[in-house]
């Protein structure tokens, strides 16, 4: 089978099948065009401000470097489908972002870019379309270590504390559709470049037919990290949950025949 071609953190693509791999502080923007390609831009941490003051602002930014690179990137024909937004870390700062980008997303017939390379139907283009987004995907178990910045101190974080991060998988020509996000779980340092000699303890697949997410929770019973997992699945942001098991109810329930 063919290879699926990576994008490197801070980089971005657009290709028929894609992929991004350790998606951990970072932010990974997936988008899908009319055309069948997908493209994908892997924010690093250092591409934005986590500890900003005017936090919507710095969505916004985020956002526009998005469009920008997928101007750069997509065919002049091709229209954009759907944006799906992941990543970052389930802490306050990061909660945050989720809160800004949910207030962007309800109100944004008014914003203007702050970029003057982003055109202004393009920006509301690209939020309209976005299906998706969680910024507090991952988790950083660091309660057992300080925040001592000297090299011992570091050192030790990386090769003990308990993290997450997200392989990105798509490929819209595929049958079916394929959107898929895979989560790692173990010790930072075991989750640092290269190829994973672990294999992902939760699978996340988009179904595009019903617009929601299906959950396969993979990781062996009674593992190390099972809470960590839980806690993950039991607080993953998804709203299209909701709109599922609400059309379940008010549409389905309620025709069968007794």
């Amino acid at each position: 089978m063919a290879s699926i071609p990576n994008v490197n953190m801070g980089e971005s693509s657009c290709r028929t099948r894609l992929s991004t791999t350790g998606v951990f502080t970072c932010i990974a923007t997936v988008a899908h065009l009319n055309d069948g390609t997908t493209f994908i831009h892997h924010l690093s941490s250092t591409d934005f401000n986590i500890d900003a003051t005017d936090i919507r602002r710095e969505v916004q930014i985020i956002i526009e470097k998005s469009v920008r690179k997928l101007n750069r990137w997509k065919a002049e024909n091709s229209n954009l489908h759907d944006v799906f937004i992941v990543g970052g870390i389930n802490n306050k700062p990061y909660g945050k972002f989720n809160d800004a980008l949910s207030s962007i997303k309800n109100n944004f017939s008014n914003i203007t870019p702050i970029s003057s390379r982003v055109n202004c139907d393009d920006l509301h283009n690209f939020i309209r379309c976005i299906k998706y987004f969680n910024f507090t995907m991952n988790i950083q178990d660091d309660s057992k270590h300080d925040d001592s910045d000297d090299d011992a101190s570091i050192q030790l974080r990386r090769s003990s504390q308990v993290i997450s991060d997200i392989t990105v998988i798509s490929d819209k020509t595929a049958q079916p559709p394929l959107l898929c996000l895979a989560q790692y779980f173990g010790n930072e340092d075991d989750l640092h470049g290269g190829e994973r000699t672990v294999q992902p303890f939760i699978i996340y697949l988009f179904d595009f037919s019903h617009q929601s997410w299906h959950i396969v929770d993979r990781h062996p019973p009674n593992h190390v990290y099972s809470s960590h997992v839980k806690n993950v699945i039991n607080t993953f942001k998804d709203d299209l949950f909701s709109n599922i098991a609400d059309d379940v109810i008010n549409n389905f329930i309620h025709r069968i025949e007794h």
